[in-house]
C-alpha cells in the first residue's frame, strides 16, 4: 500500500480549523479472528455536529426526512452476523490517531469501536461531495445535508463479508436499515448502488450550501430555494445563485443573480434564506449552483423533474393470489407546453428578472432625496464577523456620521483627513487622522471604502451626505477586499497618520 498523506497534510487540505467536531461512521466485516472496514467516513463540522445523529443533523441543515428509522444515538457499536455498525464522537486525540493509523492499515479502537483493519490508497486527488448531486463518495454521506471537500480513500481489495441486511434487531427492537440511517452510507443493495468500499474523509461546508429546492405553483413557474448559511462566516449578499433549465436534454434556460442585487431587508441575521426564482414550468428539469462573490462554488444539484403526475395501479387479488381485479388512477396533471408557451414564458421570465432586480435598486444607487443609512448600517451588522476599516477624507464632517457604528458588534478602524467633528470616545472604535507631510498634498485615498474579511463596500460619498445628491453603493469581491486590507493597514502603519 502506497504511504498516506500526513495527518496535518489530510486536515490542512479540507480546510479543519480548532473548532470543527469530528465524528467517524463505519461498517466493519468479520474476517477471520479480526474486523476490516467496509464502508465508513470521518466527517469533520461545526461543532454541534457532535450532538445530532444523521437523521437530526439532516433535518437541521437540509430537508424533513420522510422516512426514517429509530435513533440508535450520537454514538453507539452494534454487531450482527459478521458485520458491525458504528457511530462515534472524536476527539482531538482520536482524530489524530486515526488520521496516523491510516497510513499503517489499521483504524484503532475508540471506547466501545474495536479496532480494524484498513487496508487503504491514497487518493489520486480531493474531491468536492454534493447532497444534491448523485456520486459514489456521496453514498458514503448519505445525510450530511452540506456539500464538502473530502478524500476518498479506496480499499485494496474488495469486501468478502455477507450481504448487508435492511433488518436488525438492537436491544430488542427492530431497527430497518441502519446503514442508511444511522450510519449515514449506503451499505444494502436494496437501495440502489452501493457506496465504494473505502473510507471518506471530509469536512462539512460552514458557510453556505443548498437545503432544498421545490416548486411553488400548479403551473411549476416558480422555483423555490432555500439557502443555508451562517451568518458568522458569510451573508445572502456574498452569494450568486445560477438557475440552468434544459428541456429534451438541450438548455434552454440559464440565468446567473448576485443576491446583492436584490431587496434583502427581510433578512436579518438569520441561519437561512429563501429565494423564489421564475421557471420555465412543466416539461423541464433544473439545476441550481451556488457561488460566493469571488466566483468559488459552493454548492450544486444535479439536473432533476419536478413531480407534475404520479400514476397508481392497484391490484386486487383472490386468497390463492390470483388478480381478480385492476384499476388506474392519475394524480395531477402534465401540462403540455407548445413553442409560443415556452416563447412567452421565457420573455416573461426576463420581465420578472428585471424586476427582481430594479427592486433592490433604491439600495444601490442612492438618489437625491432617498434615505440608505439603513441599508448602509444593515451591511455592516451583516458584515460584523471580525474587524470593519473605512477609509474616507471626510468622514466626520457631519456628527451623525459616528453614529452608524453605535452598538456595532465589531471593532473599528477609520482613516480620516481632517475631520470637523471628532470622534466619540467608545470601546473599538480607532481613529486616525492625516498628518500632512512637508511635501504637501492630500490623504493618498479618494473612494469611501468600507472593508471586512472576504468583502467591503464602495461608498460614493460620506454617510452624512447619502440622499444630498445621487451616489452609488458597490460591493467588493474577495479579491478586492483582500489588496485594499493590506493598503488599508500600509497607511495605517505609517507616520503621515496619526491618533485623534
Amino acid at each position: 500500500m502506497a504511504k498516506t498523506p500526513l495527518a496535518s497534510t489530510i486536515a490542512g487540505a479540507i480546510g479543519v480549523v480548532p473548532d470543527d467536531a469530528a465524528v467517524l461512521s463505519v461498517v466493519y466485516e468479520r474476517r477471520e479472528h479480526e474486523w476490516q472496514l467496509r464502508h465508513g467516513s470521518l466527517i469533520f463540522g461545526p461543532p454541534e455536529l457532535a450532538t445530532h445523529t444523521w437523521c437530526s443533523w439532516h433535518e437541521l441543515n437540509a430537508s424533513r426526512l420522510h422516512d426514517r428509522a429509530g435513533d440508535l444515538g450520537v454514538a453507539f457499536a452494534h454487531e450482527q452476523n459478521g458485520l458491525l455498525i458504528a457511530r462515534a464522537v472524536l476527539s482531538p486525540a482520536d482524530v489524530h490517531a486515526v488520521l496516523e493509523s491510516l497510513g499503517s492499515g489499521a483504524i484503532p479502537a475508540l471506547g466501545s469501536l474495536p479496532p480494524a483493519t484498513a487496508e487503504l490508497d491514497v487518493p489520486p486527488s480531493p474531491i468536492r461531495v454534493f447532497p444534491h448531486q448523485s456520486s459514489e463518495a456521496g453514498r458514503l454521506t448519505l445525510l450530511a445535508g452540506r456539500p464538502m471537500q473530502a478524500f476518498l480513500f479506496a480499499l485494496t481489495a474488495d469486501p468478502t463479508g455477507p450481504p448487508f441486511p435492511d433488518n436488525w434487531t438492537i436491544d430488542g427492537k427492530h431497527v430497518y436499515a441502519p446503514d442508511r440511517w444511522e450510519v449515514g452510507v449506503v451499505a444494502s443493495h436494496s437501495a440502489g448502488p452501493v457506496a465504494p468500499a473505502g473510507l471518506l474523509l471530509g469536512r462539512l461546508e460552514r458557510r453556505a450550501w443548498i437545503r432544498e429546492m421545490r416548486g411553488v405553483d400548479d403551473e411549476l413557474h416558480y422555483y423555490r430555494v432555500s439557502i443555508g448559511l451562517d451568518p458568522t462566516q458569510i451573508t445572502p449578499y456574498d452569494l450568486v445563485v445560477e438557475l440552468r433549465e434544459w428541456v429534451n436534454n438541450d438548455l434552454a434556460a440559464a440565468r446567473r443573480l448576485s443576491l446583492e442585487w436584490l431587496d434583502l431587508s427581510a433578512w436579518s441575521g438569520e441561519d437561512h434564506f429563501e429565494l423564489t426564482l421564475p421557471m420555465l414550468g412543466s416539461g423541464a428539469k433544473r439545476a441550481v449552483s451556488l457561488y460566493d462573490l469571488g466566483g468559488e462554488l459552493l454548492d450544486l444539484s444535479d439536473a432533476h423533474y419536478l413531480v407534475e403526475t404520479i400514476h397508481l395501479t392497484m391490484n386486487a387479488v383472490s386468497p390463492d393470489c390470483v388478480s381478480i381485479a385492476t384499476s388506474h388512477s392519475v394524480i395531477g396533471t402534465k401540462l403540455e407546453r407548445a413553442l409560443d408557451d415556452r416563447l412567452a414564458r421565457l420573455a416573461s421570465i426576463d420581465d420578472e428578472y428585471r424586476q427582481l432586480i430594479a427592486d433592490g435598486l433604491a439600495n444601490r444607487v442612492v438618489l437625491r432625496g432617498t434615505n440608505a443609512l439603513p441599508y448602509l448600517r444593515q451591511r455592516l451588522e451583516a458584515a460584523a464577523r471580525g474587524e470593519i476599516l473605512v477609509t474616507d477624507r471626510y468622514f466626520g464632517s457631519n456628527a451623525s456620521d459616528w453614529q452608524l457604528f453605535d452598538n456595532l458588534p465589531a471593532s473599528v478602524r477609520v482613516l480620516v483627513s481632517k475631520p470637523k467633528h471628532r470622534p466619540p470616545k467608545r470601546p473599538g472604535l480607532q481613529v486616525k487622522r492625516w498628518q500632512r507631510p512637508a511635501s504637501g498634498g492630500p490623504p493618498p485615498f479618494h473612494d469611501r471604502v468600507f472593508l471586512w474579511d472576504g468583502g467591503g463596500l464602495s461608498v460614493g460619498t460620506s454617510p452624512g451626505g447619502l440622499g444630498a445628491s445621487d451616489s452609488r453603493i458597490d460591493s467588493l469581491d474577495p479579491a478586492e477586499s483582500e489588496l485594499l486590507t493590506a493598503r488599508f493597514n500600509q497607511l495605517w502603519a505609517s507616520p503621515d497618520f496619526s491618533f485623534i
